[in-house]
């Protein structure tokens, strides 16, 4: 779902939108959309990319798609859905 939400590049209000129509997936999953896609999308990759070293936004991306998958993955068991 994170990488889904990474390639989408849609608007942070519309994501909710996007997110409640994916039934087959748990809200775990939903949740990593909500969060992944605002923080770190395609657009945002390269306004990084325009900032930041080329490593810094490669070691950004990493940490925050372990980080939020690691997150929600927990929450996903903690409340068993």
């Amino acid at each position: 779902m994170m990488v889904l939400a990474f390639a989408l590049a849609i608007c942070s209000s519309t994501d909710a939108f996007i997110a409640a129509s994916f039934h087959m997936f748990p809200p775990a999953a939903k949740l990593a959309f909500l969060v992944f896609g605002p923080v770190f999308d395609t657009k945002l990759f390269f306004l990084y990319g325009a900032v930041f070293r080329r490593w810094f936004v490669i070691a950004l991306a990493i940490g925050l798609f372990l980080t939020v998958g690691i997150i929600c993955l927990q929450l996903g068991l903690v409340l068993n859905v």
